[in-house]
């Protein structure tokens, strides 16, 4: 789930940091889908974690062994 809200994400450049502004959903730096609050509160209310399907599974790391999602 994803939408059109871009995320700003701050990344290390020298002894400062550098803006990058990337569309909600894709991934981090550190390997890890980010989400807009929108998006993350959406998914909170529906019971699990952005990076996790709604078995509790991380999508990145964790076969899900449900049917529904694979």
């Amino acid at each position: 789930m994803s939408c059109k809200n871009m995320i700003t994400q701050w990344i290390p450049k020298g002894f400062d940091y550098k803006a990058i502004e990337q569309p909600c959903g894709t991934t981090s730096i550190y390997g890890e889908a980010q989400y807009c609050d929108e998006c993350e509160r959406a998914h909170r209310k529906q019971g699990h974690r952005p990076n996790e399907c709604e078995h509790g599974y991380n999508i990145w790391d964790e076969y899900c062994p449900h049917p529904d999602c694979n």
